[in-house]
Order: C-alpha cells, then sequence, then structure tokens
C-alpha cells in the first residue's frame, strides 16, 4: 500500500469523506514496509492528524473512526497503553438502532431503504465479527480445543455469507489463525490456514472494488452515500500484491516453516497471483 504524503492540516474537517481520506493515510503508513527510516515522524504525524480530526468531528460515528485509527497507530508504535486510553469509551452497548430504524422505513412502506440499513449493518459487524474470531485465536493459542473451536465457528461464519467474496481484509482472518496455530504447536492446522490465506487472496480481483453480491445487494448503494469507495482503497496495486506475498514470505511468525515443500508451494502461488 503506497503511503503518500500526509494530509494537509487544511483538508481535516468534520466530514465523512475527509476522515475516510484521513483513515486511509493512516492505514498505508502502518502498513508500509519501506517506511522505517522515517517512521516514527510519519507516526507521530499521523497521530496529530487523528487529534486534530476528532476535535473537528460533527458526529460520534466520524469521532469512533478515526479513534480506531489513531489507537492502530498506537499499537504499530508499542504504545498498547495509550491505545487503551483512546478506545476505553468506543466499545458500547449495542441497542439494535438499526433494527429501529429499519422498522421506520418499514413502516413508511419504504422496503428498499429498511433492507440497505440491515444489509449495512450485518456486513459491518459479520466482518468485524471474522476478525474479532481470529484475534480471540491469538488469545487462545495455548489451549489446543478451545482455538479449533474458535476457527471453526470462523469458518462456519465466513462460508454461510461467502465473506471471501465481499470482505477484502478476509485474508487476513486466514493469516492470523494460522499464526495462532504455529503458536500452539499445530503445524498441519497452520498450513491448512495459509492455503485458505491462499484461495481468499485468489478471489481478489485488481483494481480493488468495494462490492456486494447477490445476498448483499443494497451494499454497493450504502458504500457509495457513506462514502465508503474505491477512493478510500490503496491505489498502489503493485506494493498491495507485493505485501500478499511478505505477508507470508516474510513474515517472522513462518520462519520456522521457511524450509518446508508446502511453504514454499504456498509462497509460489502467492508470487503467481501477485503478477
Amino acid at each position: 500500500m503506497k503511503p503518500g504524503a500526509c494530509m494537509p492540516r487544511s483538508s481535516i474537517s468534520a466530514s465523512l469523506p475527509a476522515l475516510f481520506r484521513a483513515a486511509v493515510t493512516l492505514t498505508n503508513v502502518i502498513l508500509q514496509h519501506e517506511c522505517r527510516e522515517n517512521g516514527k515522524a510519519l507516526f507521530e504525524e499521523s497521530i496529530d492528524i487523528c487529534r486534530r480530526a476528532r476535535r473537528n468531528s460533527s458526529s460520534s460515528a466520524d469521532t469512533k473512526m478515526v479513534e480506531a485509527v489513531e489507537a492502530s497507530v498506537l499499537l504499530a508504535m508499542g504504545n498498547p497503553q495509550d491505545a487503551i486510553y483512546v478506545l476505553s469509551d468506543t466499545v458500547e452497548i449495542d441497542v439494535g438502532a438499526d433494527l429501529l430504524l429499519a422498522d421506520a422505513y418499514g413502516a413508511l412502506g419504504q422496503v428498499d431503504e429498511a433492507e440497505k440499513v440491515l444489509q449495512s449493518a450485518l456486513f459491518q459487524s459479520l466482518a468485524a465479527d471474522a476478525s474479532r474470531l481470529a484475534q480471540l485465536a491469538m488469545l487462545r493459542a495455548a489451549d489446543r480445543g478451545k482455538l479449533e473451536t474458535v476457527h471453526e465457528r470462523a469458518l462456519a461464519l465466513i462460508e454461510a455469507f461467502d465473506l471471501e467474496s465481499v470482505f477484502l481484509n478476509c485474508a487476513a482472518v486466514h493469516l492470523t489463525f494460522a499464526m495462532a496455530y504455529l503458536m500452539s504447536g499445530d503445524t498441519s492446522s497452520a498450513f491448512d490456514c495459509l492455503e485458505d490465506y491462499e484461495r481468499a487472496c485468489r478471489k481478489l480481483e485488481f483494481p480493488l472494488q468495494l462490492h456486494g453480491d447477490d445476498f448483499f445487494d443494497k451494499l454497493e448503494t450504502w458504500m457509495e452515500e457513506a462514502s465508503v469507495t474505491s477512493a478510500s482503497l490503496p491505489r498502489d496495486e503493485v506494493l498491495l500484491k507485493k505485501s500478499l506475498v511478505e505477508g507470508v514470505s516474510a513474515n517472522p511468525a513462518f520462519a520456522p516453516l521457511a524450509d518446508d515443500a508446502r511453504f514454499k508451494c504456498i509462497v509460489a502461488n502467492l508470487e503467481e497471483i501477485a503478477r
């Protein structure tokens, strides 16, 4: 992903599109492998952008989005305590506002609007839940039984909603499970997850486009209205493809597998995908 220049101060505003652009810039900085020499300065500038965006935000939703990005940068900087402080009031009880809004649209006979609300909420929840399960797996790596249970439920969720086709970061979920299994000492299952990662990467279509499917048929309209557009995606396709390969080949977690023929085959297949 291409880091690009940090966003000019004058471009930060309370509007959602501006915040998305800021989020993309910051995420690119975090994920860029080749910015280590000036990484500290870039991280500090990223934090500054987030804090100014939060001050200028006019809605709680915008604020939470920027807080999540700021916490990601803080974690990348090795400051977990500061990340906890930023996020301490962001995990709230879900009161089902989307259900009430859908009911209201339904009462007015606006079925399409009701479906759009429910589909967008469901998609966001599913994507987040898949990622949560992967993170939970890392915490449960020492308990093989619990790890397998978490993995089984994650795979069931991914398969039930075909998330590999609509959730662009689904490959990262498989990669995290591979690391968790390797931590647990289960090399065979780690390889299975790496092959799941390879399959998910193969389903990606470049240039990347956010889209729905036959089930999530109102998702693209919601993305357009919420400014969750393809402009929010990284534009450097070459660097993105490189990161798909290096997420495995250059990942220290998988160093013990480097000489295994199965691992070499996975890397070779990822390099083919990245061409």
